[in-house]
């Protein structure tokens, strides 16, 4: 939960300054689940022996890591094309064009 405070406010507890400092580097994210998709999620992050958070923090950045991947094959794919003069076997929605299967 983020303090945060206006004038008006009174504070009803004085936390130090590192709080503060530590709140405004580690964001909170929450997310609302149907019941049933928590339990699956429960589920899995029990086989996997991580927390929820630890499970979804993972997930996320393996997501992360793999979407760098492809960014960078497409980019070198898109490269190669130019510098051959062929035309781009992609089009602006990322569905490949002219039958051409991917290399």
């Amino acid at each position: 939960m983020l303090f945060t405070y206006t004038v008006n406010m009174v504070k009803k507890r004085h936390y130090p300054p590192a709080f503060y400092r530590y709140l405004e580097k580690h964001k909170t994210v929450s997310v609302m689940f149907k019941l049933e998709d928590y339990e699956k999620l429960e589920a899995i992050a029990k086989v996997a022996n991580k927390s929820i958070a630890d499970f979804v923090r993972s997930t996320i950045l393996n997501f992360r890591e793999e979407l760098n991947n492809v960014i960078e094959k497409v980019y070198i794919i898109g490269y190669n094309d130019a510098i051959n003069g062929r035309k781009p076997r992609y089009n602006h929605e990322g569905a490949v064009e002219n039958g051409e299967e991917e290399r």
